[in-house]
């Protein structure tokens, strides 16, 4: 097996969490995953950093790390993008700082800084941001990521003297700062900000207006949050599907439920998507019309059969319904010895291999090739020499 660069998919790419499971049980039952470890388990985690984050997940780097007694600069930084992905923000500087004591003249993509930039205690990062800086990486890029880290990290005073510290702002500087403010507890702060936003040459783009539109959700102003809805239709945004999930709930949060059924219905049945309709079984829900909610979620079931709901939607639709579900539990019997596993339960020592094993006796996911010719053509293996 060559050494030569792994292809990414593109951006209309299908994957999902259970082709990496399989590509690992390929990997495994072929002997590749012995045979050139690191080459192959670096197809493995960029796999994975590709597809819908999942928990089962966790023990998939740990586990391909552990075989590899000098892993390249590349791997590990696959590895701290997976666990940043995952919500292990300790997990991900962990491995950076693996990745910058083995190899330190490696320097990361900037978007690999950013994540360890929001990963790291506040001032450690900041120390870091101003060391690589001089490496050609954007300063706007890493002052913008460190916003967002101060104000994870529920520092709102360092994050702002970042922002007046910057001569170079531009959109996602502004969403950065007013995104920090709302989700952080302050909202009139967010909306005082994006005031003074508007009366510089930076536009707004739809995500900034999702926040803002958030921010007055948060302050229960109905006649703020409607006049920012004729900006997001002035701005050309309210075809977004983000922002007509935003307005749904947010006009459901008011009680005006027709208003948001009239904005569900303008969009078409094809661009639908889960998140949408979650937003507007749980708008009935709260807002006491359990039998709409139910009917809503069967019209789910009839006119879109290829989406599978989410376990919002069935709680939300349980809870109306008055049903309740115990955690369920498995097993499996491995040479001789039983293995018990509860939902969500990924603590297992053996995990990664197991779920991957597991995995080829699943069916074929949705939009995938079939057996063998699925990984052997898949978007992640090295090309042979």
């Amino acid at each position: 097996m060559s050494s030569h660069a792994l292809t990414a998919p593109g951006a209309g790419s299908q994957w999902q969490p259970a082709h990496v499971h399989q590509l690992h049980a390929h990997l495994l039952v072929s002997g590749r995953l012995r045979g050139s470890p690191a080459i192959a388990a670096l197809a493995l985690l960029r796999a994975a950093c590709r597809v819908r984050p999942s928990p089962c997940f966790r023990p998939l780097a740990r586990h391909l790390l552990d075989g590899i007694p000098h892993p390249t600069p590349q791997l590990l930084h696959a590895a701290a993008r997976l666990a940043y992905r995952l919500g292990l923000p300790s997990l991900a500087l962990g491995h950076y700082v693996a990745l910058r004591a083995r190899h330190p003249a490696f320097l990361p993509p900037a978007p690999a800084i950013a994540d360890v930039l929001k990963s790291a205690p506040g001032h450690a990062a900041h120390a870091h941001a101003l060391r690589v800086a001089a490496h050609a990486v954007d300063a706007r890029f890493l002052d913008n990521t460190l916003i967002a880290m101060y104000f994870a990290c529920g520092d709102a005073w360092s994050a702002r003297q970042v922002f007046e510290g910057m001569c170079d702002r531009d959109v996602i500087t502004w969403t950065s700062l007013i995104s920090g403010l709302v989700q952080n507890g302050h909202p009139l702060q967010g909306l005082h900000h994006f005031a003074s936003m508007m009366h510089s040459e930076v536009c707004p783009d739809f995500v900034l207006l999702v926040t803002v539109l958030k921010a007055y959700m948060e302050l229960d102003d109905l006649p703020g949050a409607t006049a920012a809805h004729s900006l997001v239709v002035k701005s050309g945004f309210d075809n977004e599907l983000d922002v007509v999930i935003t307005l749904t709930s947010m006009y459901a949060k008011f009680g005006c439920i027709m208003s948001a059924r009239a904005l569900f219905d303008r969009v078409p049945i094809p661009r639908v998507n889960v998140i949408l309709w979650n937003a507007m079984i749980s708008g009935y829900s709260k807002n006491g019309l359990a039998n709409e909610a139910v009917q809503l979620f069967k019209q789910m079931r009839k006119v879109a059969r290829s989406m599978t709901p989410d376990s919002v939607t069935l709680r939300l639709t349980m809870r109306e319904r008055g049903v309740s579900k115990a955690t369920g539990c498995s097993s499996i019997d491995i040479n001789g010895e039983m293995h018990s596993f509860h939902a969500g339960d990924h603590s297992h020592p053996r995990a990664a291999e197991i779920f991957a094993l597991l995995s080829l006796l699943s069916p074929t996911p949705a939009g995938g090739g079939g057996g063998q010719d699925f990984f052997l053509n898949g978007p992640f293996l090295p090309r042979s020499s």
